[in-house]
């Protein structure tokens, strides 16, 4: 990895990140988002930054971020080969038998290595009888759910066990202050008190995404963070991503490919 000198500069700090980020991207395009040299090339960037002053929990959160969008993409482009191979209706058009669809799902999420448990394999049958129903309504929105607990099960859940422990233990080796020694990732929940702007912040998510769903938590998160910029106090921009993607999974709410790039902030 090549080397960066992340002081209180966070220009420095965006950097790095968006260095790891190229460093992964062919690796995923390669093996998958959870492979071996990902899993490495992350331990580096989190192992670096700490002896060099660099923040691992802001670096860690932002990745995070990041993770999430390329385990949605990585979901998804894995569920589609399934449901194209399945044949959910005969020439007759009459409705396909939902135990033989079921076996079906069964056989074709182990050859495109669709991680489903149990409970997955039979929502994701449903969702595709329901879509050969003219459902397709409830199908997309039984398919968000499955994709959401996916991402958060397989994916998310283990980077944050996995590198959440490798940052405690390092600042631990580092001993440079109590806040450190007891750092521990905690998963996403509610933080209250917060940032006295995160009620705005709350209030201005939640109006812009009844016209703009399918804005990025990333874009959102840095036109916030222009918004805010005028204040002293303003929460950094991963505090922001942070809030936003809380939000968003209090409400259940993903954004759908393609994204929306051009949206303006709602506030009232």
């Amino acid at each position: 990895m090549n080397i960066y000198s992340l002081d209180d500069s966070k220009n420095n700090e965006r950097d790095f990140i968006n260095h790891t980020i190229k460093l992964i991207i062919p690796e995923i395009e390669a093996s998958g988002l959870l492979s071996p040299k990902v899993i490495k090339i992350l331990n580096d960037a989190i192992s670096y930054s700490i002896p060099n002053n660099g923040n691992a929990y802001d670096i860690f959160e932002s990745l995070l971020v990041w993770i999430e969008s390329a385990a949605l993409k990585e979901i998804k482009f894995k569920i589609q080969r399934v449901s194209s191979v399945i044949k959910t209706n005969d020439s007759s058009d009459h409705l396909p038998d939902f135990t033989t669809l079921l076996r079906d799902v069964q056989v074709m999420s182990k050859e495109y290595s669709v991680p489903f448990n149990e409970s997955e394999m039979n929502a994701f049958s449903t969702s595709l009888y329901l879509r050969t129903t003219g459902m397709t309504i409830q199908a997309d929105n039984l398919l968000t759910v499955i994709v959401n607990g996916l991402v958060r099960r397989i994916y998310l859940d283990y980077f944050k066990v996995r590198f959440g422990k490798n940052i405690s233990l390092l600042l631990l080796s580092r001993s440079s202050t109590d806040e450190d020694q007891y750092f521990e990732y905690q998963p996403k929940a509610k933080r209250g008190p917060r940032n006295k702007h995160y009620s705005e912040v709350v209030r201005i998510v939640e109006l812009t995404l009844v016209p703009y769903p399918d804005i990025s938590t990333y874009s959102l998160s840095n036109r916030l963070h222009v918004h805010l910029s005028k204040h002293r106090d303003a929460p950094s921009i991963q505090t922001l991503r942070r809030w936003v993607q809380d939000i968003r999974d209090e409400n259940n709410q993903i954004p759908q490919e393609p994204y929306t790039r051009h949206f303006k902030l709602i506030h009232e």
